[in-house]
């Protein structure tokens, strides 16, 4: 398997990125309210897939003992939506 050369230069910088969307995302919460909640965490998981480079974002909730539900994604433009099915249904 051929692997791209270590660059510790680039590791810094990806994870000073990464670094600095953590708190910009921690701040941005800090002050969110009920009713802009979801908008914000949409927005952040834009932000998050766009930084770390990710098709699309997914956050899903607990529901029962049963499996999760969908509550929030996000994807690139031109990327189709897909519907994921719930971990009961998988």
């Amino acid at each position: 398997m051929n692997h791209p050369p270590h660059d510790p230069r680039r590791e810094f910088e990806d994870r000073l990125r990464f670094e600095m969307l953590l708190t910009e995302l921690s701040a941005r919460f800090v002050g969110v309210t009920a009713e802009s909640i979801d908008d914000e965490i949409v927005e952040a998981q834009r932000q998050i897939v766009e930084t770390l480079d990710l098709d699309r974002s997914v956050l899903g909730q607990v529901e029962g003992d049963e499996g999760f539900v969908i509550t929030h994604s996000w994807c690139r433009p031109g990327l189709e939506a897909r519907s994921i099915p719930s971990a009961s249904s998988a």
